[in-house]
């Protein structure tokens, strides 16, 4: 019950605070707690001040008693509060800002489940209550302590095998997600001299196609009539060296150029044959790729006409 003599906004800013007393602000902080422990690291990315769906989450999960039971078996809990209207601690929010901004992440709140050496072994969003909450950090809890065993493990090997059991855990991560298993790679990077797993010449050789895929990107994007692009993917298709990875931007760059420049059907069917090589130089993709001149196939006037509209008179 609110107190006649305090405002009812004042309770509002104090309740918050007194929850967050069992929650740590500093992340290696919470890793070496961890560590102590044999607990994972629990943190919550927030906007405390200007974020309505993470004010609901710490209102009614993250911030009640319950949660701060339940979770801090199994959790050392951090908040990174990106506050934007707060003056008390303006260092630590502009710090905080950095740290959301150097895991890649683009929304709040959001809830990283890490293990004491900075793995990131999962990635959650909120939670409607403390009973699904609950199940889904018994889940992450379970995964991260299979991941966290199992380095133990290869750490305590010495030599090739160290190196090969900590290539196989770090290969067994699917390669969309091994970005958050940087400290994992760069323990890896620190062993291997020799490249015995062959991962430091692929991580290298990911470097290079990343450059060079920015760097025809850019020159693409700098050439605006359809048929000089067309001859400049032509070119780049035909250099004996370009990684197979990027026949696919290739393709489709051309493919676009084809269709903006079709004035009759057969320039539509033209256009259209390059999908074939778009879905042979993209796999994952190839049935959408097909479905889609299919689809196109059966509506070549419709597309004649959208196109003529697009052009300026």
């Amino acid at each position: 019950m609110t107190h006649p003599f305090i405002p009812a906004s004042l309770v509002a800013c104090i309740a918050p605070a007194l929850a967050a007393d069992a929650w740590l602000t500093d992340i290696d902080a919470g890793k070496k707690q961890a560590a102590a422990e044999n607990k994972a690291v629990l943190i919550e990315f927030t906007g405390s001040d200007w974020c309505q769906p993470c004010m609901k989450l710490r209102k009614n999960v993250t911030g009640t008693k319950e949660f701060e039971t339940y979770a801090g078996k199994n959790y050392v809990l951090v908040e990174i509060d990106l506050a934007r209207y707060k003056k008390d601690r303006p260092e630590l929010y502009k710090k905080n800002r950095e740290i959301y901004n150097s895991y890649n992440q683009r929304s709040v709140p959001c809830i990283f489940i890490m293990d004491p050496s900075g793995n990131i072994t999962a990635r959650l969003g909120g939670s409607p209550n403390n009973e699904a909450m609950k199940n889904t950090l018994e889940t992450a809890f379970r995964q991260n302590r299979e991941f966290h065993t199992s380095l133990a493990a290869a750490e305590k090997l010495t030599g090739n095998a160290r190196i090969q059991a900590l290539a196989k855990l770090y290969t067994a991560v699917p390669e969309n997600n091994r970005h958050n298993y940087k400290p994992l790679f760069n323990r890896l990077l620190e062993l291997d001299k020799n490249d015995i797993s062959g991962l430091v010449a692929a991580e290298h050789r990911q470097k290079e196609q990343a450059a060079l895929s920015n760097k025809i990107q850019a020159d693409l994007m700098s050439t605006k009539e359809p048929a000089a692009l067309i001859k400049k993917i032509d070119g780049y298709l035909a250099q004996p060296n370009m990684p197979p990875e990027l026949h696919a931007l290739l393709f489709e760059r051309k493919f676009h150029a084809a269709l903006a420049l079709a004035q009759t059907e057969q320039d539509i069917d033209n256009a259209l044959s390059i999908a074939d090589d778009m879905a042979k130089s993209d796999p994952k993709h190839a049935q959408n790729i097909l479905r889609m001149k299919e689809a196109m196939q059966k509506d070549k006037a419709g597309i004649l006409r959208r196109i003529k509209q697009q052009k300026p008179q």
